[in-house]
């Protein structure tokens, strides 16, 4: 039977078997390499994967673990993570996913002194940053009279913003990071000629498109592929409608204070009881769908201690 299944390489589920495959590592080391070369920073020389990727662990679309976590030669760990869509406090949570990470080093009563530098890369499928054309931004702490003198080099958070390389068709002269951009954006519809591009010079990007054929032919992992869209676009769904039965809700009670005090502030008040009413409904909907509390309590604001009483 012909399999018509489209694979998107910006998928949580192709980048984490890309990166955290076992035998990968030279391809995980590549792309991480190109992000630092493009910050202008030294490369590392190898990594280890930290929780490698297990076909016979997935449970069906509903895991929350879907990032990529190595550890390098200096001892400095690096997290890789995509993300299909933007939500109002993405940035908020990308800082809370380093912090984690940061503090998770030390064991009780260690010095802080053995802390190491922990690097995110968050390859977005939407735009974050409206301000400029630049596909990837990268933060770190500095000063603001003298953004010369960094605070320190302990905190790195990248973003690469897919869709800014969109009004860009592969030209000569791309850069490494630029062709793994277009790599996880494009690559099921890329014409073979710009597919050559990309491998040009480039014998990891070459090694990269061979592992997306593969993924593509074994049908295992076609139905994880399938089923990880699939909860994507459930969770989605549960979120939107949400989304409107609480701005809906909330315009009625708004109305309801207001017409009985006549004061605009019952209207604000409508609309925040709203707002906490469509979180409750995002969280039991997300719950029900088997998404864990953790990832439940980022996307709604909502304590784990709410989450477990819904």
């Amino acid at each position: 039977m012909k399999n018509n299944t489209v694979i998107k390489a910006n998928s949580d589920i192709f980048i984490r078997a890309l990166f955290s495959t076992p035998g990968n590592e030279d391809i995980t080391l590549h792309f991480i390499n190109a992000v630092r070369e493009d910050a202008g920073k030294e490369p590392i020389k190898s990594v280890e994967i930290l929780n490698p990727f297990n076909p016979s662990t997935y449970n069906g679309g509903k895991e929350s673990i879907l990032d990529v976590k190595v550890t390098d030669n200096t001892g400095s760990q690096t997290n890789v993570e995509i993300q299909s869509y933007l939500d109002k406090a993405y940035k908020e949570r990308s800082l809370y996913y380093w912090a984690v990470m940061y503090a998770s080093q030390l064991k009780k009563g260690s010095n802080y002194n053995l802390l190491k530098a922990v690097t995110c890369i968050n390859v977005v499928n939407f735009i974050i940053e409206t301000g400029n054309k630049d596909y990837h931004n990268h933060y770190s702490i500095r000063n603001d009279n003298y953004p010369k003198l960094k605070f320190t080099d302990h905190l790195n958070i990248h973003y690469i913003e897919l869709p800014k390389l969109e009004d860009k068709l592969p030209t000569e002269g791309l850069t490494t990071l630029m062709k793994w951009g277009y790599f996880l954006w494009k690559v099921h519809e890329l014409k073979e000629d710009d597919l050559e591009r990309l491998k040009e010079g480039e014998k990891i990007i070459e090694k990269a498109l061979d592992f997306y054929d593969q993924f593509g032919q074994d049908e295992r992992l076609r139905t994880m592929y399938v089923s990880q869209v699939e909860s994507e676009r459930f969770n989605r769904t549960k979120i939107q409608e949400a989304e409107e039965r609480g701005r809906e809700e909330g315009r009625e009670i708004g109305e309801k204070i207001g017409e009985k005090r006549g004061e605009k502030r019952g209207e604000k008040r409508g609309e925040k009881r709203g707002e906490e009413k469509r979180n409750m409904e995002i969280a039991r909907s997300l719950k029900l769908s088997g998404m864990d509390a953790e990832s439940i309590s980022i996307h709604t604001g909502l304590s784990i201690e709410e989450i477990e009483k819904l």
